[in-house]
């Protein structure tokens, strides 16, 4: 095996990093199922094969995780070609080309389906993620079912369609390197079908005429986070076979996917950090009528925040006690020095709920509180907090177990990180004996990365290793134990990740 050569010599090891490099940037495109094309996937099995990547082995140089789901060689199958009469095409104004190819009855079990389709335009007997024509659709009722493509260079180009039985696809948080999906392809182009080189197949046709208006009903400005999913709701109802599309504007660089079918479903992106602002997007319907289409559009204004900004102020949720017993008349006030317009999500002892705007909020009872902060309007988490309100049986004045603003200092830096991020906590008055405990989404405690500790005043730095832990939001809890307040009290602050 070329494996046994790793040791002495890197070659091999650089090679295949080199290779499957060169083919992920060719051959992939980000989909939704998160799944390789089938040409990255031949090539990562081949370097399986001769054992330069073996991911159970200990020997490093032999790991190698994917960067998508690798389809298993054993269910990639050369579909069933379309007979002559389901390929047509006729030729646009633009001397390009409208073709069609009907998925014959019969040929796919019942089964929910993800079809893609490319047009090898340089001829070059491959067929890129640059040459990807994007109907992305996903469907149940496969059978007898209409691929359209509209702006073919030409009637001998090579055309593939590729079928994914998505309805096969487990559910999984990480990317496996053996992926069983069925997954089914045919390559043809109009004048000679999927012999391509019998030029008596196909046919020339005039479509029929388009069939009442198109109605198209999208979502309206959008918010959300970077690094948080964006997704854009469309509905349409017209004629049969309509096909809907999405518009980007100059300086969006991201690669946007569909899901759904040709009427209901959504346009999804992972934005990023470069994407702070706001974007229009044109969401087209038609009938893809090559002469007289019936179409309709709408604009989508779409901001992306940034919710991972130091904070020019302690992130802090400062709690005063209720005077006494049953006064009612504690507050919780959040120091955040955002500039963005913000939203409190509360929840509290006995059913409490409320969401407001309004900063501090006054008339609590003693007990504890949940704090989520949204940008105003948005599902777009800011920050979360709890705070303790308690009682002085003395009468007024703040409590000594909670947080003076100017406290502590905590952040995630980077907040958005692959396998490793540093927690800073800075302490600005005291020394203080510190829990920091991370979480996932579903309040699983994942690692303890203080266990009362004293920390010094000062700057301070814990490392999170995340290595073996799947992709998602995580939750820092920073809790900070008071001697001199009742036995265990408490008081935490929370911060947020993203792993990728």
């Amino acid at each position: 095996m070329l494996s046994e050569d790793l040791d002495n010599n890197a070659t091999f090891q650089n090679f295949r990093d080199v290779v499957l490099a060169a083919v992920e940037r060719q051959f992939n495109i980000a989909n939704r199922f998160g799944l390789c094309s089938i040409e990255y996937s031949n090539v990562y099995r081949a370097f399986q094969a001769i054992g330069l990547i073996d991911n159970t082995s200990a020997e490093p140089n032999l790991l190698f995780p994917p960067p998508c789901n690798v389809l298993s060689f054993d269910d990639q199958n050369e579909a069933v070609c379309p007979s002559d009469e389901n390929f047509k095409y006729t030729e646009l104004p633009d001397f390009t080309y409208f073709v069609e190819t009907t998925l014959e009855n019969g040929t796919f079990p019942p089964s929910t389906y993800y079809i893609r389709a490319f047009e090898d335009s340089d001829y070059d007997g491959f067929f890129e993620n640059s040459e990807e024509h994007l109907i992305n659709i996903v469907t149940d009722d496969i059978d007898n079912y209409k691929v359209i493509l509209v702006g073919v260079a030409d009637v001998d180009v090579p055309l593939r369609i590729v079928i994914y039985d998505i309805g096969q696809m487990p559910l999984a948080n990480n990317f496996t390197d053996n992926l069983s999906l069925p997954t089914y392809y045919f390559t043809f182009n109009m004048i000679s079908g999927c012999g391509l080189i019998d030029s008596t197949n196909g046919q020339n046709f005039e479509p029929n005429t388009n069939t009442g208006p198109i109605s198209l009903s999208v979502d309206q400005n959008l918010s959300n986070c970077s690094g948080s999913e964006v997704c854009i709701n469309y509905n349409i109802s017209g004629p049969d076979y309509m096909y809907v599309s999405i518009s980007e504007p100059e300086d969006f660089f991201h690669i946007i996917f569909q899901a759904g079918s040709t009427t209901i479903g959504q346009f999804c992106w992972y934005p990023s950090s470069e994407d702070y602002g706001t974007h229009d997007f044109q969401i087209t319907a038609t009938d893809g009528h090559p002469t007289n289409p019936v179409t309709s559009s709408s604009t989508v204004s779409v901001q992306i925040f940034d919710p991972n900004v130091w904070q020019t102020a302690s992130p802090i949720a400062y709690a005063t006690n209720e005077t006494s017993a049953d006064a009612n008349n504690g507050s919780i006030e959040i120091h955040l020095g955002s500039t963005h317009n913000l939203e409190y999500h509360y929840t509290g002892p006995n059913g409490f709920s409320l969401v407001t705007t309004n900063n501090p909020v006054n008339a609590l009872a003693n007990g504890l509180y949940n704090i989520d902060v949204y940008i105003q309007g948005t599902y777009c988490l800011y920050d979360s907090f709890t705070a303790t309100v308690g009682t002085n049986s003395s009468g007024g004045g703040p409590s000594a177990c909670t947080f003076n603003q100017n406290l502590l200092l905590m952040r995630a830096v980077p907040a958005i990180f692959n396998d490793q991020t540093v927690i800073e906590i800075e302490l600005q008055e005291k020394p203080l004996q510190l829990n920091l405990v991370a979480f996932d989404m579903q309040g699983n405690s994942v690692q303890n990365l203080l266990n009362g500790q004293v920390l010094q005043t000062g700057k301070h730095q814990v490392s999170f290793n995340g290595s073996n832990d799947p992709n998602g939001i995580y939750i820092f809890s920073l809790a900070i134990s008071v001697p001199q307040c009742r036995s265990g009290a408490q008081e935490s602050i929370s911060i947020k990740g993203l792993k990728y």
